[in-house]
C-alpha cells in the first residue's frame, strides 16, 4: 500500500466526516460554526490534492527502506499446449537493491537503486544483475562512471554508510489518479467559492 494513497483516502473520509457533522451536529444556522466547518473541509481537500501531486513531506529512500520480509519475485513461465502455467520462484530481496514507489503528479514513480559501501573502490557483483552492464562495457574499453543525479553522496541506509551506483526511475501515468486529482480540484474550487460568498455574507470580504 502506498503512503500517498493511504493518506488521501483518510483526507477524503476526514471530509465526509465534516460534512455529516455540519449536517447532523451543532447549529445550522450559526455563521460561524459553518465557515469553520467549510475551512476544514477546504484544508482536507487541498491536502489530498498535494498528496497525489507529491507535494507532501516524504521520507527519502535511504530513510524508507523497504521491508525485508517483501521478495523480490522471479517467475518462470512454461506454456503447455492446453493451458498456462506459471512457476513462481521467490527470493530474499538482495541487500544491494533499493526499491522504492511513490505517488507524484498523479503518477507511479518506481525507483530502483544498485548500492555499494561507501568505501568500496570498484564496484562489487550485483545480485540484481544490473553490474554486468559495467563489466561487459570494461571488457571492451567503454567503461564509464553511471551519470545520475546522486553520484559521490553517501547515504545511511539500513545502519551502513553507502554510494549510489546506478539508479533507474520509471514514471506512468494514471487515469484513475488523473480523475481523482480533477474531482479534488474542482471540490478545492467550489469549496474556496462558497467560502468567499459566507464570508461576504458574514461582512468579512470587501
Amino acid at each position: 500500500m502506498l503512503e500517498e494513497l493511504t493518506s488521501a483516502r483518510t483526507l477524503i473520509n476526514a471530509s465526509l466526516d465534516v460534512i455529516d457533522v455540519t449536517r447532523w451536529a451543532g447549529n445550522s444556522n450559526d455563521a460561524n460554526f459553518i465557515a469553520g466547518q467549510l475551512r476544514l473541509l477546504y484544508d482536507n481537500i487541498l491536502e489530498a490534492k498535494q498528496t497525489l501531486k507529491g507535494e507532501t513531506g516524504q521520507k527519502s529512500w535511504w530513510e524508507n527502506p523497504i521491508d525485508e520480509k517483501v521478495c523480490i519475485v522471479r517467475s518462470i513461465e512454461r506454456v503447455a499446449v492446453t493451458n498456462l502455467e506459471f512457476q513462481i520462484f521467490d527470493s530474499a530481496f538482495p541487500r544491494n537493491l533499493s526499491f522504492q514507489m511513490s505517488i507524484a503528479d498523479a503518477a507511479l514513480v518506481l525507483e530502483v537503486r544498485t548500492l555499494e559501501a561507501a568505501g568500496a573502490t570498484a564496484p562489487a557483483g550485483s545480485l540484481s544483475g544490473f553490474g554486468f552492464r559495467e563489466r561487459f562495457a570494461l571488457a571492451i574499453g567503454a567503461a564509464a562512471a553511471p551519470i545520475h543525479d546522486e553520484v559521490g553522496q553517501t547515504y545511511q541506509y539500513q545502519g551502513h554508510e553507502v554510494r549510489v551506483r546506478e539508479k533507474l526511475r520509471v514514471e506512468s501515468i494514471d487515469p484513475s489518479l488523473l480523475a481523482v486529482m480533477a474531482k479534488l480540484s474542482a471540490l478545492e474550487h467550489s469549496t474556496a467559492m462558497s467560502r468567499r460568498a459566507l464570508d461576504i455574507v458574514m461582512g468579512k470580504d470587501e
